[in-house]
């Protein structure tokens, strides 16, 4: 069953199943199959987006709900209901009065699992899941290995689990006069929007005291990066990329790291994806979008220079001085100088320079966990380096690290200078005409 077609299928079939006083007189049963890959080699898991959505929200679902204690839990975590689920280990060896007999069972699933070799083992969970979360990670083998993959699926089972993990607001953000978008943008709560932000993420703010007792709030220069990748039409058949533009907190110097205001640091905070119908507003409300949380977040907006019509946009706009400048540091130092022209945006040519950087990010002990966002979890953790396979999320978090490695040489460099001697004066003076003079 495609996962497109699931929430269609108990839309259309439900009402066939209750009388006219809303009485039940059956139950829908879904039976579908994974499969292995698509035309373009991306496991199918990861279009399973509607059945995951059934097994974790079943009330919001109109399904039978039932206590979540299959799954793994920590001590003092709350844990969301979850739909009917039936454990591996049910039904696999039974006594004479057909009880499930759970141990022997488990142990059995445990021998089993133990004779796969270690990339198999996913696989067989998906079939044989002892907990809900097994049925929706991704199957190792991406770009970035599978101890990052495996931390990824790990941290992403935490957040669909556990409702104080899924702190996310959704909503609008909309220009204050759409005339003139340096006016700003003002942010519209609403569950249908397609901007994300973290709660309590909104832009932080310095507050400067004037004089008569007023304040002034001002942004935070340099607190946020923002990466952005791209598409040129909004409607094509070869391709089913969507624009992905994510907002990153550095960290607030302005306040202490075991500060309880600092809020998550040195990780993705809010962000945009989508690909708007032409009767949606096409590519200018997508590219709108992007440059609106440029606005709200005040920070430059380093894009992929691969598909460009959305630099002409921002141009349009008056919003030019949101474009990020191609970050020549770092270009500097890892690709030869002649091969890139442009005046903004990451070049392509960067992109396997800045997987690399992205990969050794993922690895210190502590960002992978702390990724608020599931889907960004997931991309990262199926993300592969073929012709076919496109990711926008990845590509948009390469922008990033490029923008922090710029940042993190810059750095270095300033430091540098600061340690150096100060320079000697190697002039001399002489008098000439009754006045000292410097020669």
């Amino acid at each position: 069953m495609a996962e497109e077609l699931a929430r269609q299928i108990v839309k259309n079939v439900r009402p066939s199943i209750t009388t006219g006083g809303s009485r039940r007189t059956g139950f829908i049963v879904l039976t579908g199959t994974s499969g292995k890959k698509d035309e373009k080699g991306k496991a199918t898991v990861n279009n399973m987006k509607d059945l995951e959505e059934f097994t974790y929200n079943p009330i919001e679902n109109g399904l039978l709900e039932i206590d979540n204690f299959y799954d793994k839990k920590t001590e003092g975590e709350e844990k969301k209901s979850i739909a009917c689920f039936v454990p591996a280990w049910k039904f696999r060896i039974m006594d004479n009065d057909g009880n499930s007999l759970k141990q022997e069972s488990i142990d059995n699933w445990n021998q089993e699992i133990a004779l796969k070799q270690k990339k198999d083992q996913a696989a067989y969970k998906q079939l044989e899941p002892m907990e809900t979360t097994d049925m929706f990670n991704i199957i190792p083998g991406g770009f970035f290995g599978d101890y990052i993959s495996d931390k990824c699926n790990r941290a992403r089972n935490v957040i669909i689990t556990h409702k104080y993990k899924q702190a996310v607001e959704l909503g609008y953000l909309n220009w204050r006069d759409p005339r003139n978008p340096q006016a700003g943008v003002e942010w519209e709560p609403n569950e249908e929007g397609d901007v994300f932000i973290l709660a309590g993420e909104h832009p932080r703010k310095k507050v400067t005291q004037l004089p008569g007792g007023k304040e002034k709030e001002e942004s935070i220069e340099g607190l946020y990066l923002q990466g952005t990748d791209s598409y040129d039409f909004s409607e094509a058949n070869t391709s089913d990329s969507k624009l992905c533009s994510l907002i990153f907190k550095m960290i607030d110097k302005s306040k202490g790291v075991y500060n309880p205001e600092m809020g998550i640091m040195n990780n993705l905070v809010a962000g945009y994806i989508g690909r708007p119908t032409e009767k949606e507003g096409g590519t200018n409300e997508a590219y709108g979008n992007a440059a609106k949380l440029s606005v709200y977040y005040q920070v430059w907006n380093l894009i992929e220079y691969t598909k460009i019509r959305i630099f002409d946009a921002y141009e349009s706009w008056g919003l030019e001085g949101f474009l990020a400048p191609r970050p020549d540091l770092v270009v500097v130092a890892n690709i030869e100088r002649s091969l890139v022209s442009n005046k903004y945006g990451m070049p392509s040519s960067l992109i396997p320079s800045m997987l690399t950087k992205l990969k050794d990010w993922l690895m210190v002990e502590g960002n992978i966990e702390n990724i608020p966002f599931e889907f960004v979890l997931k991309a990262i953790s199926s993300f592969k380096r073929t012709h076919h396979y496109n990711c926008d999320i990845t590509m948009a978090f390469c922008c990033i690290m490029a923008q922090l490695e710029e940042f993190l040489i810059n750095e270095e460099e300033n430091q540098n200078k600061e340690k150096q001697p100060p320079e000697t004066y190697k002039g001399y003076y002489k008098t000439i005409g009754g006045r000292l003079v410097e020669v």
